[in-house]
């Protein structure tokens, strides 16, 4: 057992638990400020099942997109960390890049769950989805839960490939297969 990868274990584990915190707040803020038709801290305060449901798809969603962007950044920080190699990079710049892959895959979910709602809401002509989620239409809600968890499903592998993408690539060494 390496002091190494202990320490990075528990270093990984706060980090999750950082973006696991941040992801639930910023998730429920952003989506309940950018919401115009009611004030979903009212309509959960009323018990509106209709607005949970689809707040909770919401977040879970983003959690799911975030998870998948951020796991290949995490990975990079775990080699770069216990593995020998040779550093291209420095300590702060490796923090930095993460951080900005944080912050690209954030404003990816969003983007993708607010553009996915909103093309739904304009396909249908004879739901107005907002008023409806206010008189707690629970049938309402659960649709547009669907439409976010789909999204989550199909966004989140290609965040995680443009994640992988953008991020550089560890120079770890020679390994010689098959000689």
């Amino acid at each position: 057992m390496s002091l190494t990868r202990v320490v990075f274990g528990l270093f990984e584990f706060l980090i999750s638990l950082v973006i696991t915190v941040l992801v639930v707040y910023l998730s429920y803020t952003i989506f309940s400020r950018a919401n115009p038709d009611y004030d979903e801290e009212d309509e959960l305060n009323k018990g509106n099942v209709a607005v949970a449901i689809l707040l909770t798809a919401i977040m879970v969603s983003s959690a799911i997109i975030i998870q998948k962007g951020l796991f290949p950044i995490m990975t990079l920080l775990r080699m770069y960390f216990t593995s020998p190699m040779k550093e291209s990079i420095g300590q702060w710049q490796m923090m930095g890049y993460a951080l900005a892959h944080f912050v690209m895959v954030f404003a990816l979910s969003v983007f993708s769950i607010s553009l996915a709602l909103r093309l739904f809401g304009k396909s249908t002509r004879k739901i107005k989805e907002g008023r409806e989620l206010k008189k707690g239409n629970v049938a309402v809600g659960i649709v547009l839960a669907g439409v976010v968890l789909i999204v989550s499903a199909y966004v989140g592998d290609s965040i995680n490939s443009l994640a992988k993408s953008l991020i550089p690539e560890p120079s770890i060494g020679k390994i010689r297969i098959l000689k």
